[in-house]
């Protein structure tokens, strides 16, 4: 009985982990439409669309990002990276709930017809200073 048990739970993690590879074959086929600076251009022109949505569903997402901006994209590992900054470091811990990461992720997908896997990372714990133009 637990051999059979067994069987059927790597079966299913056999199944779930062809799933995610085929999910990242389709982004790498998708991201053939935005080279990194064009993807970045668009999601900086429909930032106020993907808020909106944020805020529809979600308004805790939509408060983190309501001061956000996206400042590069990277394609790396997989994952089509998005920096951005004026985001709170406390955002990571909330994005690492796969429903919230799920959630962010369809609704760049929505809005910009592209498949992005989301992955939340300190870069660097030193932030740049503030120009006294921006206060």
């Amino acid at each position: 009985m637990e051999g059979l048990e067994r069987e059927e739970r790597e079966k299913e993690i056999r199944g779930e982990l062809l799933s995610q590879i085929k999910r990242r074959e389709e982004e790498k086929r998708e991201r053939i439409m935005y080279s990194e600076d064009e993807l970045l251009e668009e999601i900086r022109k429909r930032w106020l669309e993907i808020l909106d949505e944020f805020k529809r569903e979600d308004r805790i997402v939509f408060a983190y990002f309501r001061g956000a901006e996206a400042v590069r994209v990277s394609y790396e590992d997989s994952f089509v990276k998005v920096f951005f900054r004026g985001l709170d470091i406390s955002f990571i811990d909330y994005v690492e709930d796969p429903k919230v990461r799920e959630f962010i992720e369809r609704v760049f997908q929505k809005v910009l017809g592209v498949r992005l896997s989301i992955a939340c990372v300190i870069e660097s714990r030193n932030w740049e200073p503030v120009r006294e133009e921006e206060i």
